[in-house]
């Protein structure tokens, strides 16, 4: 029987509990300190594993909550590219019969002239209001556009629907459910929508047309067509459209403004209750008054200028744009409320008017004149406090709009469930 030589047994037995190093295939026995740095940087494996473990975890939890969101996202984002690509399409390739003729070097003004001529447009002539309206049409209705569905609580729509129906309107809303928020055409589409509304009128109903956002209206129809028959009267148009002294958008334009606002804007006419000095003497779109019949052609001829929007400057993101091109054509029996006695538009005239108590109005002090309705086109600021020197209280308190006066004279929208219970879509 051999016998072990001493203490290779207590080697063994050493050698079996230290850790091993192997280099080029050569086993050796660490030494204590060895073994000490070894079990030292084990224990710190082990922790570095077990805190990747957690932040792989929390890596996880982040990361779900951001997929969702991409996936929610993604779509958006697919719908705006394609949206982008459409209004490119739209305003590169496409082109209408009447673009298709017109020669490229003609400025905007002359090219839609040519297309009117070519379209068989004919000039439309004044017809009086003594001739035109009957007693029952002489009441005119208020329509309005409203398609940014989900902001109208914070965009004053509310406010601006329920003053217009404590003055006595008949109020219609068109658009309500359309959702045009991420779209350069979401101004534009109140032309075809107010088109397709003004068919189903007799034509010699008479109408005020106002945004829905960022406008008081401070007098009642009866009012307002004693107002517009007199303009109308005295200007020879069948259509009154808002003034202001900004020539927007067209003064944004460096290479045509001076072309549009300037060479080709209609001239103030020589009448007898208008200056020529006039500063208000560029359309405002915000607000205008006219019959159903010739607004219908007028709207005709927007359509027609929309088609030829790449040779149009401005016309792809601002329907004002196309009001004053058709405007400016002459071809449409249109003039501007040069002296504020309709239409008061706030960009232009806000420190020209002052509060009547009296008449508890606000009052143009240059011309002596209380706008019909007051137009906070640009900047809303000093809304509510215009508005609420209108009424007892406050204009957001609807307590007054009962449902009868809701039955007979709101269409379109459900001013309950949007204005009284506040909600939103």
């Amino acid at each position: 029987m051999m016998v072990s030589p001493p203490g290779k047994n207590a080697a063994t037995t050493r050698h079996s509990i230290l850790p091993l190093s192997v280099s080029k295939g050569r086993s050796t026995t660490e030494s204590p300190k060895q073994l000490s740095m070894a079990m030292h940087n084990n224990s710190a494996f082990v922790e570095r594993k077990k805190n990747r473990g957690t932040l792989g975890k929390l890596r996880i939890q982040l990361l779900q909550p951001m997929g969702r969101l991409i996936i929610l996202v993604f779509p958006l984002l697919v719908f705006l590219v394609l949206q982008s690509c459409r209004h490119y399409l739209s305003t590169v390739l496409e082109s209408s019969p009447a673009l298709q003729q017109l020669p490229s070097a003609l400025l905007p003004m002359d090219a839609l002239r040519l297309a009117m001529k070519v379209n068989g447009i004919s000039k439309l002539e004044h017809r009086p209001p003594e001739v035109r309206a009957s007693d029952d049409k002489k009441k005119p209705i208020l329509i309005t556009f409203a398609n940014y569905k989900g902001f109208s609580f914070f965009a004053h729509f509310c406010e601006t629907i329920s003053l217009a129906l404590r003055v006595g309107w008949e109020v219609h809303v068109l658009g309500w459910g359309e959702f045009h928020l991420f779209s350069s055409r979401a101004k534009f589409s109140k032309i075809p929508a107010l088109l397709t509304f003004l068919k189903t009128l007799p034509p010699d109903q008479t109408f005020l047309f106002m945004d829905a956002y960022d406008v008081l209206v401070m007098g009642g129809p009866d009012e307002a067509y004693e107002k517009f028959a007199e303009a109308s009267t005295t200007q020879q148009a069948d259509i009154i459209i808002g003034a202001e002294k900004v020539c927007y958008p067209f003064d944004k334009h460096e290479q045509y403004a001076k072309h549009l606002c300037h060479d080709e804007y209609p001239l103030i006419l020589p009448l007898s209750n208008v200056d020529v000095d006039n500063p208000y003497r560029y359309l405002n779109a915000g607000v205008w008054m006219g019959y159903a019949d010739t607004a219908i052609q007028f709207l005709e001829g927007m359509i027609m200028i929309d088609e030829m929007r790449p040779r149009l400057p401005m016309t792809e993101g601002d329907d004002q744009a196309h009001f004053h091109y058709a405007f400016m054509s002459h071809m449409y029996s249109t003039s501007l409320d040069y002296h504020n006695a309709l239409f008061g538009a706030m960009g232009s005239v806000k420190e020209e008017i002052t509060f009547d108590g009296d008449q508890k109005r606000w009052k143009h002090q240059s011309y002596d004149t209380y706008p019909l309705t007051l137009h906070f086109n640009g900047n809303k600021e000093g809304y509510f406090d215009y508005g609420n020197s209108l009424v007892d209280g406050e204009i957001s308190d609807y307590s007054s709009i009962t449902e009868d006066v809701l039955k007979q004279s709101l269409h379109g929208v459900d001013f309950n469930r949007v204005c009284k219970q506040g909600w939103l879509l």
